[in-house]
């Protein structure tokens, strides 16, 4: 299989800026339709303490991995409080919120195998409050 170099797009993770989502939360997208993809979406999601993401679920899987601090995940009835350097994988359909309950920031990366133009448009149901802006 062979690439085509002039297609690859390469930057550095400190050029994007913070875009602010909710209250006590910014994103920094690092792969998605800036860079051409439109297949897959990766990017950084801050929390402050007490920031959180309502119920929703998606038709695609959605992967998180804290980087620092903690956050707390509602996956359907169950809770589990995932830490820094550990992972969690949603499962398509799986109603889930998230919550950094802790007292420092929470930072973690978040991918999902779709146009993030569109992922909160089509691809995103909630159950409780109100689409991120």
């Amino acid at each position: 299989m062979t690439s085509d170099r002039s297609s690859v797009r390469r930057r550095k993770l400190g050029e994007p800026r913070a875009i602010p989502t909710r209250p006590g939360m910014t994103r920094r997208p690092f792969v998605g339709p800036e860079d051409g993809v439109g297949e897959l979406f990766v990017e950084e999601l801050r929390f402050e303490p007490g920031a959180a993401i309502p119920l929703h679920h998606h038709p695609v899987v959605e992967a998180f991995v804290v980087l620092d601090g903690a956050l707390t995940v509602h996956l359907g009835e169950e809770v589990v409080v995932v830490e820094a350097e550990e992972t969690v994988a949603i499962p398509s359909g799986t109603p889930h919120a998230l919550t950094n309950g802790g007292s420092v920031p929470a930072r973690a990366l978040s991918a999902a195998p779709w146009d993030h133009d569109t992922f909160f448009a089509n691809a995103t149901t909630y159950m409780e409050g109100v689409p991120r802006e």
